[in-house]
């Protein structure tokens, strides 16, 4: 609405298949109905109800850049069949796998990873020819593993091993003496310290 000039009538078309994905559809029709804006709404006829279900999805709650990790799902199957599911993160294709399917409650895991750090949203679909599709979401957070980098050689001497390390998604930290916590660390590595 901000949006619109205004010296104009404003009226919104809502094309809609009943679906709420985002946001609250009673709130904002609220707000339109108090500035005296009009809603016409055109009603789609929508998707037939997949007859795969995704009953339940279990993913991590944090895990490591470069981490193989499982998407853990139970799928509801009408018959045996063959489906794939595709993953996706933030809306971009991360892996499509072929599975089976028996009669019934189905158990499956799938391993993936992601290079990003961040919240990162995974969504995914499970479909099979002739019994639709089934889509899930789920968020896992996802950060880079911390190495204790504990060295007496002169700085800048560890160079190749380090590069190696950026290059696999860690963050290195630098010290010459072991710090009293180590509660966000995964790895420390001595350096030519003499530990007597």
């Amino acid at each position: 609405l901000a949006a619109l000039p205004s010296g104009m009538v404003h009226r919104i078309a809502l094309i809609t298949d009943g679906n709420e994905n985002e946001g609250s559809i009673t709130r904002a029709s609220w707000q339109a109905q108090q500035l005296g804006v009009r809603i016409d709404t055109i009603a789609l006829a929508g998707r037939e109800q997949p007859r795969l279900k995704t009953e339940a999805v279990g993913i991590p709650l944090a895990v490591f850049t470069g981490e193989r990790f499982p998407v853990d799902l139970t799928i509801s199957s009408p018959r045996a069949t063959s489906a794939t599911v595709d993953l996706a993160a933030e809306g971009k294709l991360i892996g499509s796998h072929r599975i089976a399917l028996e009669a019934g409650e189905n158990r499956v895991r799938i391993r993936t990873s992601l290079n990003a750090a961040g919240a990162i949203d995974i969504s995914g679909k499970v479909e099979a020819a002739g019994l639709g599709e089934s889509r899930f979401e789920n968020a896992v957070s996802v950060r880079r593993p911390k190495v204790l980098w504990i060295s007496e050689d002169p700085p800048g001497t560890e160079g190749d091993i380090v590069d190696v390390l950026k290059a696999n998604k860690f963050d290195i930290v630098e010290t010459k003496t072991l710090p009293a916590s180590l509660d966000d660390t995964q790895l420390i590595v001595f350096n030519n310290v003499n530990l007597d």
